[in-house]
């Protein structure tokens, strides 16, 4: 597999759209956070191709894939609808997402 076009290898690389409705939840508001990894956010391989894919990194050059490969974080705050909270959600192709749902006050 040529690491610059592996992303050939993929069939579907299509976005998703997913409504998830968390029911039975207490009124109020939720805080909700979302972590998540693409091509545009966090890609390990993307990033080092971006450093040319030197297989002898340094120290340094390490300490930055980490930082840059970390997941990005958001932060909304949502109110329920009557014991439910609607969560909207767009998954580009091959993405990985971490969602955390937490009641406030």
């Amino acid at each position: 597999i040529q690491r610059e076009s592996i992303w050939k290898y993929f069939d579907d690389r299509d976005a998703l759209a997913l409504t998830l409705r968390l029911t039975g939840v207490a009124d109020g508001a939720y805080q909700v956070k979302t972590y998540q990894i693409n091509e545009q956010a966090g890609d390990a391989l993307q990033t080092w191709g971006e450093l040319g894919y030197e297989r002898e990194l340094s120290r340094n050059d390490i300490q930055y894939l980490k930082r840059m490969c970390g997941p990005k974080l958001t932060i909304q705050t949502l109110e329920d609808q009557g014991g439910v909270l609607p969560l909207h959600l767009r998954l580009e192709a091959n993405e990985i997402r971490f969602v955390r749902v937490r009641r406030l006050g």
